[in-house]
């Protein structure tokens, strides 16, 4: 089995250095990637509760972050992938990711990718939205890469998308929260296309009014 970003173990320890690994992949980088981790102070679950949490998710629950791991992308200024771990079981599992950029162009003021279904994907919002628009199918590379959902180790994760950039006085930024992409027979391995995401993100930026 490839690297899915599930792993049998709940220790950040054990499973964080296989995060950057698949990062490091997806970035094509010869070197390894910097990367911080939080806990996010879980308590250690009773047997009870690990047993029952494919009961919480066929609720319609959510399961307990373990932890987030940040990783340093490769970029001009401060960038980071931020992979989201939950706890399923005996396992770690991916919840979401969210990558980061600071930007060296000013946004002037705040601009999201509108998702509608049945409707074409564009920029709505203040400043520099009609620069975005302006750029060929820009809009539709980043609808592509904005994930509801993502079968994982044959499990099927669900997110609502968000892609932002935005400085409202402060550094200008890009966020953009998404799932990893599935691959394999049933999600046996996953990417998390860091690499499309930041040649997207340096297009998004060259698109922006010097």
């Amino acid at each position: 089995m490839g690297n899915n970003l599930t792993y049998r173990t709940h220790d950040p320890a054990v499973f964080a250095p296989k995060i950057e690994e698949l990062v490091r992949k997806d970035v094509g980088s010869a070197l390894r990637l910097d990367y911080r981790v939080h806990n996010l102070n879980v308590p250690k679950a009773s047997l009870g509760a690990i047993l029952g949490d494919g009961a919480t998710l066929q609720g319609g629950g959510d399961l307990p972050l373990l932890a987030r791991v940040d990783i340093r992308l490769p970029w001009h200024a401060p960038a980071f992938l931020m992979v989201w771990m939950r706890r399923y079981g005996v396992r770690a599992q991916v919840a979401g990711i969210t990558f980061q950029f600071d930007l060296v162009r000013s946004v002037g003021g705040t601009a999201q990718l509108q998702l509608r279904p049945g409707t074409t994907p564009r920029f709505i919002g203040v400043g520099a939205a009609d620069h975005l628009n302006r750029v060929a199918g820009l809009a539709e590379r980043a609808a592509r890469l904005a994930r509801r959902d993502a079968l994982i180790d044959q499990m099927v994760l669900r997110l609502e998308p968000v892609l932002q950039v935005s400085d409202d006085g402060q550094t200008p930024r890009l966020v953009f929260a998404t799932l990893p992409r599935g691959t394999g027979f049933l999600g046996s391995s996953a990417t998390t296309d860091a690499g499309e995401v930041i040649r997207l993100a340096r297009d998004i930026e060259a698109a922006l009014p010097v």
